[in-house]
């Protein structure tokens, strides 16, 4: 047995858990990044600068916005499939998809680099590319793992990248005051997202391959399958869109310190959001798929799992306001604590869009693609358009209520159609 079949039977052997305790262990791991995130917003904010936090936080979203553009929404569509059809197939697909990512990326690589060699600093534009590119893989792998019913892998190496790094790299800055830069902070997310890429490829270098063979070309290959996740491609960057594109038209209209502090609050619901899709929404994404896709589909699954999110959701919310309200003055960040009310606001809008995200699950499992997309690309529409009329009068204000809007508008698209969805159902369950 080879060296690398030994590291992956170990990685394997230790990722064993009994089911009824899985949610806790998953909702411990991603409450402890909760706190290791909003730690290191702090730090950044206090001891790098809010300038800095606010490019950390405009790479953090393009490390979320590239995939929806650049990934086609094919590891959408390979990660559906994966639930249902052999692992050989996924793992040939999976092999084609890495290839056009890596070309992708090389070429994007020689453009950029040639530009900023010569007209700005080319150091920042190849560390900021190499974060995208490995969160952009990173990301996608993480969907993938969830979709074969290996969660509890897929967030320890959510953990490693998104919060290991930072303690070392919090450490070592509060010791060396040199660290106390962007590129510092680039290098060490670089060393936490590259370890957890070589962990996904020897997973995935370790599933069965396809018994037949492949006569499509890459690019053939590339058509085809971008044809089928068309749909799933426009929700991609719709959803990214509203999700991400109110702090770079901060950015634009206001002020990278008034980015930071929008970005402060928003991490925190970032992570509050992360914790109850980790717990609640992503784990039952298997069940989902596999129970709408039956003849009479059980409707309670629904039902329950936005009983609980709602519960939950409201919870962290309270619990975060009364945090919030004890621990900023001890920050003495006076910007920050000059926009404590904008928080409330942010919150309203995480409970709505929580909210939404399970009824997702439903378009999602009976492959209405076109249609969950329609919403989305709707409520990108409404969301920047919302931003681009309050910005500038009511900044960051405006965002935040901008945000509670389109969530709503979003969560009740979705009720509509979900109605009707059941009662179809319903009705043929009947006759």
């Amino acid at each position: 047995m080879t060296h690398l079949n030994l590291t992956y039977d170990r990685i394997k052997s230790g990722l064993q858990i009994k089911p009824a305790l899985l949610p806790l262990v998953l909702m411990s791991m991603r409450g402890i990044t909760l706190v290791v995130k909003f730690a290191f917003t702090l730090f950044i904010a206090k001891y790098v600068g809010l300038n800095e936090l606010g490019i950390y936080g405009l790479v953090s979203a393009a490390g979320i916005v590239s995939p929806a553009i650049f990934g086609l929404g094919i590891m959408h569509l390979l990660s559906r499939s994966a639930v249902k059809q052999p692992l050989g197939e996924t793992k040939s697909d999976l092999i084609r998809y890495f290839n056009y990512l890596s070309i992708f990326y090389f070429v994007a690589a020689i453009c950029i680099m040639t530009y900023f060699a010569i007209n700005g600093n080319w150091v920042m534009a190849a560390l900021i590319l190499l974060v995208i590119f490995l969160e952009h893989i990173n990301g996608e792998c993480y969907q993938l793992m969830i979709n074969l019913s290996r969660p509890l892998l897929a967030d320890i190496l959510h953990f490693t990248r998104s919060a290991s790094w930072v303690l070392i790299y919090m450490a070592l800055a509060g010791v060396f005051i040199p660290m106390r830069n962007i590129h510092a902070l680039l290098i060490a997310w670089i060393v936490g997202s590259g370890l957890c890429t070589l962990i996904y490829m020897l997973v995935i270098s370790r599933l069965p391959s396809s018994t037949t063979a492949n006569q499509r070309s890459l690019w053939n290959w590339l058509g085809f399958r971008s044809k089928q996740s068309s749909w799933l491609y426009l929700n991609g960057i719709a959803t990214t869109g509203a999700n991400y594109s109110d702090r770079y038209i901060i950015g634009a209209f206001l002020t990278l310190e008034l980015t930071g502090v929008y970005l402060f609050f928003w991490q925190i619901q970032s992570a509050l959001s992360n914790l109850i899709y980790t717990g609640l929404i992503q784990i039952a994404r298997p069940a989902f798929v596999k129970n709408f896709t039956q003849i009479n589909p059980d409707w309670k699954i629904v039902k329950n799992l936005m009983r609980s999110t709602t519960i939950v959701a409201v919870i962290f919310s309270i619990l975060a306001l009364i945090v919030m309200a004890i621990a900023l003055p001890f920050f003495k960040i006076p910007l920050v604590s000059q926009y404590f009310n904008l928080f409330v606001l942010i919150l309203i809008a995480f409970i709505f869009n929580v909210l939404a995200e399970v009824q997702v699950l439903v378009f999602y499992s009976k492959h209405k693609d076109h249609q969950v997309s329609l919403i989305t690309l709707a409520v990108f529409v409404l969301n920047l358009l919302g931003c681009l009329c309050t910005i500038p009068f009511w900044g960051l204000w405006g965002a935040a209520s901008t945000a509670i809007f389109s969530a709503l508008i979003r969560l009740s698209l979705l009720s509509h159609f979900i109605a009707g969805y059941k009662a179809g159902d319903l009705k043929g369950a009947e006759s």
